[in-house]
């Protein structure tokens, strides 16, 4: 028993890990706020995961660490280079610590993956040993078989030697399955009770050793760069369209009378500008010289701002007609069809609702104040007798549908 102590006494001493140089002047560079962890911090937790001291010219690390107003607060642009080309880094996490911990896992991992490191494949962890499994029992020694001391089994022993072994041991006293094997074994030989090569557990060599799992650690991802925000289609600077109307109007013909016509133009984001075709239904005056039935065709130019916003637009118009109004007398001596030339302002305000993506409908209250305007008279022998003559301002009430070509809006 005094020689078993020794020899386990020696052989723990053997397996404790000869202590490691002091860490000196790593290449770190380490520029964060007030707030964060300081280089010191960094090199603490890269020496603490590696289980060494990091060595001159080992590693060359380069940090920045920035504050974002948007989350991740904290954002880290990290070089590293270890023994080869230098690697590039972006990360991103919640708290200062949490980033100053994942850098220090980072290089701790880099330098344990370093095929120059001349600790590689060297056990700097002692084994756990081997155990047996739950309820087994030490094998008994074979008869005759011979103990390390050279004195047959069985030799010197009370009755009940056969029993399995730690039987005549004081209470609390225990035997390992590995010492069992050592005395049941002779010098050199493997141990009948060692599991295969395969079964025991791995000698950790040079393995990094984690620092505790943070919540921050684990919510740490690369900052990937923000997804570009995808432009709008552009509209083109002019489009165009086309309008049927009609309506009632009331004062260049005798009477009410219905008005139909058709609208082109351009439009531009403001702006618009049109022409404009109008006729008027014929209309007849009955005086007590006789009867006129007149008509009215004109063109007109209009000029438009366009007011309004969203799908709601408030066209304000000016601009000159130009026409021609026709009169057919009827019941007079001589009575002949005749055309009289018609100049007149235009002045308007509409609105335009947008039904869909092309079509609108509209509404507009054009006036328009007679510059040119013919006057149908009769003449007998004495005085000429006025038949008609429109008014000096008319009105009319125009709705319509719009087909839009290219809006700019």
């Amino acid at each position: 028993m005094p020689l078993r102590s020794i020899f386990a006494g020696l052989l723990a001493a053997a397996q404790v890990p000869e202590p490691l140089p002091p860490a000196s002047g790593a290449a770190i560079e380490w520029r964060s706020p007030a707030s964060c962890p300081d280089r010191s911090a960094l090199l603490r937790g890269i020496e603490t995961r590696l289980g060494r001291s990091l060595r001159p010219g080992e590693l060359a690390v380069d940090g920045v660490v920035t504050v974002h107003a948007t989350p991740p607060l904290y954002r880290l642009a990290l070089r590293l280079r270890v023994g080869g080309p230098e690697e590039r880094r972006t990360l991103a996490a919640a708290t200062c610590a949490a980033l100053t911990d994942a850098t220090a896992v980072l290089v701790a991992s880099a330098v344990a993956r370093a095929p120059g490191d001349p600790l590689v494949g060297q056990a700097n962890v002692p084994a756990p040993p081997v155990r047996a499994p739950a309820g087994a029992r030490p094998r008994a020694r074979p008869p005759g078989a011979t103990p390390a001391g050279g004195e047959p089994a069985g030799a010197g022993e009370p009755a009940g030697a056969g029993e399995p072994a730690g039987a005549g041991e004081p209470a609390g006293a225990s035997t390992s399955p590995g010492e069992a094997a050592q005395e049941a074994t002779p010098p050199g030989a493997p141990a009948p009770d060692d599991p295969p090569p395969a079964d025991r557990e791995p000698a950790l060599a040079n393995a990094p050793v984690p620092g505790p799992e943070t919540v921050e650690e684990r919510a740490l991802e690369p900052l990937q760069p923000a997804t570009p925000r995808a432009e709008p289609a552009r509209r083109p600077a002019l489009g165009g369209f086309v309008r049927v109307q009609g309506g009632p109007e009331y004062g260049a013909l005798p009477g009410m009378t219905g008005a139909v016509g058709l609208a082109a133009g351009l439009l531009w984001r403001r702006a618009r500008l049109e022409v404009q075709g109008v006729w008027l239904a014929p209309r007849t005056a009955v005086r007590a010289e006789g009867e006129l039935r007149a008509s009215l065709a004109a063109a007109a130019v209009q000029g438009c701002a366009r007011p309004g916003r969203g799908r709601v637009e408030v066209p304000l118009c000016g601009g000159l007609e130009l026409g021609g109004m026709r009169g057919d007398a009827r019941g007079v001596p001589d009575a002949r069809t005749t055309t009289g030339l018609w100049l007149a302002v235009v002045a308007g305000a509409g609105v335009a609702v947008r039904l869909g993506a092309r079509w609108s409908l509209t509404g507009a209250l054009q006036l328009a104040g007679a510059i040119v305007g013919p006057d149908f008279q009769v003449r007998d022998p004495g005085p000429a007798v006025r038949l008609f003559a429109p008014a000096p301002v008319t009105g009319r009430l125009l709705v319509g549908v719009e087909v839009r070509l290219g809006d700019p809006r």
